[in-house]
């Protein structure tokens, strides 16, 4: 979303007072579209988060059943992704939950 944001503020910034006004109206657009982006983006990231949260106790149960041999399988192919790739990392959560 950052970059988004740095995009939109270039784009802004690049045209001063010489823009049209078909520039300004589309650039309009992309700022309100980018904020409903946002709002959209930040609450799916807070429902995986929940969903994720909600489900580990059911994991770590299903695990507890099984041998060491099939615990150990289950742990290598289950190794953390690094957070550079959970962009709902990149955030802190709203308020609101």
């Amino acid at each position: 979303m950052l970059r988004n944001d740095e995009l939109l503020k270039a784009l802004s910034d690049a045209g001063g007072a010489g823009r049209s006004a078909e520039l300004e109206r589309r650039l309009s657009v992309l700022e309100r579209e980018n904020a409903q982006l946002k709002v959209s983006t930040e609450s799916t990231q807070n429902k995986v988060a929940d969903a994720i949260q909600a489900n580990t106790p059911l994991v770590e149960r299903a695990l507890s059943t099984l041998s060491p041999a099939q615990r150990s399988a289950a742990s290598r192919a289950a190794r953390p992704v690094p957070s550079a790739c959970r962009p709902w990392a990149w955030t802190t959560r709203s308020a609101s939950h």
